[in-house]
């Protein structure tokens, strides 16, 4: 499993495209965690985990205001995220 942002694994995926490396004949899965749009149209299409990337700006914002404004402690707050299943971990 190799496991990146989608950028990098786009990359991956043209670098195999053009050369005899395969990494999908090395890994069994490959995916990004950001979603980007390019992560759809590259080819193979990458598979990737989407994140809620404004949701969790919102929340860092509200966090840090709630810090500064009452001296809280940092706290954890876990977001869903789903999986894109695209080419580059569909079994061939």
């Amino acid at each position: 499993m190799s496991s990146q942002p989608d950028l990098s694994q786009v990359d991956m995926s043209k670098v195999s495209n053009l050369s005899s490396y395969k990494p999908r004949n090395e890994w069994k899965f490959i995916c990004g965690f950001d979603d980007i749009s390019w992560a759809s149209i590259s080819q193979p299409s990458l598979s990737s985990v989407r994140q809620q990337s404004h949701q969790m700006g919102v929340e860092a914002a509200r966090m840090l205001l709630e810090m500064v404004k009452h001296d809280a402690p940092p706290r954890e707050l876990m977001l869903s995220v789903s999986l894109q299943v695209r080419d580059t971990s569909r079994s061939s």
